[in-house]
């Protein structure tokens, strides 16, 4: 068709593709309240999100794991994990357009009284941690403190929804957990969602665990 058509055609045809991403992301927001609560295995789904990310990010960001030996099973819903860990990655990888390090890390937390004094709404107790940290450009403390305000972005007009990291601290408060973000303009920045740990997945690790070698050769 002559130019002139074609350019309209795919303004529009982009412009659509951006409403209806917008609308996939109002819809899952306002479904925060019903999540399907399951026993997830952190580990089995981080390696999920790496292999997706290895396929996502430029070549010269390096995607490192780091996962904790044990206590990885957590009560929540694993798809909305999962695309909180997506979005996480990929907001690390936004902030690193001349390359860097993506770090996905996991270990163990415990939350006392104390602890939850300073951090209120979090009930004591063990949690999961999930950690995205980048070496990219940071946040100024200005912008830092407005991160989980619904659609506030500070990317371009049509690059960016708002949504994201509030879908992030919805997720993680619905499902007894909470969120904390480190950042400092150019030193990078951690994101680390806290998840209660499963007490039946903990039973399960513990009977799952190898026969040690302090016991070897007894009873022959």
């Amino acid at each position: 068709p002559p130019q002139e058509i074609r350019t309209n055609a795919e303004l529009i045809q982009v412009t659509c593709k951006r409403a209806a991403d917008l609308t996939s992301k109002l819809l899952a927001f306002s479904r925060l309240g019903s999540e399907v609560v399951e026993t997830t295995d952190v580990h089995g789904l981080v390696a999920e999100v790496t292999a997706i990310l290895e396929r996502s990010i430029d070549k010269r960001i390096k995607l490192v794991s780091d996962l904790a030996a044990e206590h990885r099973i957590v009560q929540c819903d694993s798809s909305q994990l999962q695309s909180a860990l997506l979005n996480l990655g990929l907001n690390a990888r936004d902030a690193m357009p001349e390359g860097g390090r993506l770090i996905i890390e996991t270990r163990n937390a415990e939350y006392s009284e104390l602890d939850v004094a300073e951090e209120a709404g979090v009930a004591p107790g063990q949690y999961v941690q999930l950690s995205v940290t980048d070496t990219g450009t940071g946040m100024p403390p200005e912008i830092r403190e407005r991160v989980f305000e619904p659609f506030f972005t500070t990317k371009q007009a049509g690059h960016g929804t708002g949504l994201g990291l509030p879908m992030v601290y919805g997720f993680a408060r619905q499902s007894g957990g909470h969120v904390t973000i480190y950042s400092e303009a150019g030193k990078g920045t951690t994101v680390n969602i806290y998840l209660p740990r499963s007490l039946e997945g903990a039973e399960a690790e513990r009977n799952a665990q190898p026969a040690t070698d302090e016991h070897a050769g007894h009873g022959e």
